[in-house]
């Protein structure tokens, strides 16, 4: 192992009794075998160039849109697997035929099927970009990405309304147990003034003389009371505003088990399956009580059902214009807070890929070196800006502002409607009073 991660680049294998020098072990990337050499052997023989040249070799490459791994940007490909390829072609100097093939929800199993005959017959040497492999599925050679991404769902959001809970939600148990109170001792304030003006009734008015008189006191807690009432309306409806404003709609699952309980499906293609049963029997039985096929899944909305993603692909979805509601002002989708699993991505090789050791050599060396983990840095400063640009509206327009014009204009015909009701009223009753006077008749 410490001979194929180039740790170690010889060892002594064996020594011989008969006066036959050492011999020195030594593994060959390119040719993907161990060589046997002795002591005497050159050093450019024992060490060749870590990455040998490939110049005049020609890679047939297959890139399939897969934002953030690969995707199409002014018809150049950018992206980190794009940028892996385009290191790899500078540091072994071949030629890269770049193969392009869109790949979308009406012809995703097509496409991987003919993607995996590809490779098979060897008419493409790679296919970019990374992805999790299951041996049980694909028959083709894979080159390890050195990467391990988390595996989580992308969930669509809850439309469902929360108005009940909406009511119920402003203020905690303790606050309505005060608000409560409050209102029964308010109510026992008016039934006692009730009592109040009604005790010179009772048959018992000479023997029981009734002198309840609060005078000021009673005065200033009357308006105590009321103001307190004020406060708490006021509280409680901008408290509602705030909900129905941001929480309007129910609750949305943060857990797989909240998840497996709700009724939101979730969309696995046939060749997600292994993957799928290596979540485990219980997590693999939940998800096909509430698995889609693509077929299906073609014939709805795209934000009908959850998704599996790794977390670099489900925080670009979740950022998606399409995936944007402008009438309710939010995002449709969300990331499920609790991960699947941990898996390791690779990259699928064709029969004719020569140098899928050293390709792992120079993977592992890339991405020890740094120069991955900057590219991802500035990808995601970039990715965060665009959100912001995509959120920014810019300026005012008159479509922003036809509501606060239709609001106007009602408000106006309502006042103007309510100045003729009361000017005709007026002389309505003028007319009618007038035919209603008698005429004076002198006798």
């Amino acid at each position: 192992m410490l001979l194929k991660r180039g740790l170690l680049n010889y060892c002594i294998i064996h020594t011989n009794t008969h006066g036959i020098e050492p011999s020195l072990l030594k593994y060959d990337t390119i040719a993907n075998h161990f060589q046997s050499h002795d002591l005497n052997t050159s050093i450019e023989l024992l060490f060749p160039p870590f990455l040998r040249t490939l110049e005049g070799h020609k890679l047939n490459a297959l890139l399939s849109d897969n934002y953030p791994y690969a995707y199409l940007l002014s018809s150049v490909w950018e992206g980190v697997d794009a940028y892996i390829l385009t290191l790899a072609r500078e540091s072994f100097h071949f030629e890269v035929q770049l193969i392009n093939m869109a790949i979308n929800r009406q012809n995703a199993l097509h496409r991987m099927d003919l993607i995996r005959q590809r490779l098979e017959n060897g008419t493409i040497d790679i296919h970019m970009p990374r992805a999790h492999v299951s041996r049980s599925y694909l028959n083709v050679d894979v080159a390890a990405a050195y990467e391990w991404e988390a595996l989580v769902l992308v969930v669509p959001k809850s439309d469902q309304l929360n108005l009940i809970n909406i009511m119920l939600q402003p203020f905690t148990i303790e606050v309505w147990t005060i608000v409560l109170a409050y209102l029964l001792v308010r109510q026992m304030i008016k039934l006692f003034s009730f009592f109040k003006r009604r005790c010179n009734r009772f048959t018992l008015k000479k023997t029981l003389t009734c002198r309840w008189s609060f005078g000021s006191f009673g005065s200033l807690t009357t308006v105590g009371v009321e103001l307190v009432s004020f406060l708490l309306i006021e509280a409680y409806l901008a408290k509602i505003t705030e909900f129905l404003l941001y929480c309007r709609f129910r609750s949305d699952p943060q857990t797989l088990d909240e998840f497996f309980r709700s009724t939101i499906p979730v969309l696995v293609p046939e060749y997600m399956d292994p993957l799928v049963e290596a979540l485990g029997p219980t997590v693999a039985a939940n998800f096909h009580a509430k698995l889609i096929r693509p077929d299906e899944y073609a014939k709805r909305a795209a934000s009908c059902c959850a998704r599996i993603h790794t977390l670099p692909r489900a925080e670009y979805v979740v950022r998606m214009g399409k995936y944007f509601d402008a009438t309710l002002g939010r995002k449709q989708l969300y990331i499920l807070p609790e991960q699947l699993t941990i898996i390791p991505m690779s990259y699928l090789v064709g029969r004719n890929f020569a140098f899928k050791n050293s390709f792992e050599l120079f993977l592992l060396s890339v991405h020890e070196s740094g120069l991955i983990g900057r590219y991802v840095t500035a990808h995601r400063k970039d990715m965060a800006m665009m959100e912001r640009n995509f959120f920014t509206k810019g300026w005012l327009t008159l479509a922003d502002l036809l509501p606060l014009f239709v609001l106007v204009g009602a408000g106006w015909c309502c006042s103007f409607a309510a100045f003729l009701s009361e000017v005709f009223g007026v002389r309505f009753n003028r007319y009618w009073a007038r035919k209603r006077v008698r005429p004076f008749v002198a006798e």
